[in-house]
């Protein structure tokens, strides 16, 4: 580390001069290194209610899908959406929002979308598709269905029929 926050240029007359400096920096790295920690867990934590998620639609229908993923959903404070989008990157299943508080200013701009949305162009969408990613899974950026802070996780479920779709799920950033 360098710079006048730290210190003005001069000659050091003894190693113990660094000290403050050294402190500084094991701080800094503890700090990043729980950091790290953390968003691992979280990260961990979203994927087991992925693939929880993705277990409880496989073999099942567009139509069963509320009635199959709501009793999962009861438990996850951070689902905000989930839906089922073909593999044209159109919504075949309503949104299912879980318990997020909608503050009334929000309301006019963001609002969860409704089956048959055109969700290609999302990189959700078309990075799951193109890439070699299962899951896949979004920086932060703020979706349609909440106007909150969100990463996006988006995976391939196999239908009744041996069809795929995908599965995308916005989880809450806490901040």
């Amino acid at each position: 580390m360098q710079g006048y926050f730290l210190a003005r240029p001069n000659l050091l007359k003894s190693v113990a001069e660094l000290e403050p400096v050294s402190a500084t920096a094991r701080e800094f790295k503890a700090r990043l290194l729980e950091s790290v920690r953390h968003n691992r867990e979280v990260h961990n934590e979203r994927l087991d209610i992925l693939r929880a998620l993705r277990g409880a639609l496989k073999g099942g229908t567009p139509d069963e899908f509320e009635a199959r993923l709501r009793p999962l959903l009861a438990g996850c404070s951070s689902v905000v959406s989930v839906c089922l989008l073909d593999l044209d990157g159109v919504q075949i299943s309503d949104t299912i929002v879980n318990n997020v508080p909608f503050l009334p200013q929000k309301t006019v701009i963001f609002a969860p979308p409704p089956r048959g949305t055109d969700h290609s162009f999302r990189e959700y969408f078309y990075l799951l598709l193109e890439g070699s990613l299962d899951p896949f899974v979004t920086a932060p950026y703020v979706p349609l269905p909440s106007g909150d802070l969100c990463v996006t996780m988006s995976t391939f479920v196999e239908g009744a029929a041996g069809e795929r779709s995908v599965l995308t799920v916005h989880f809450r950033v806490e901040e």
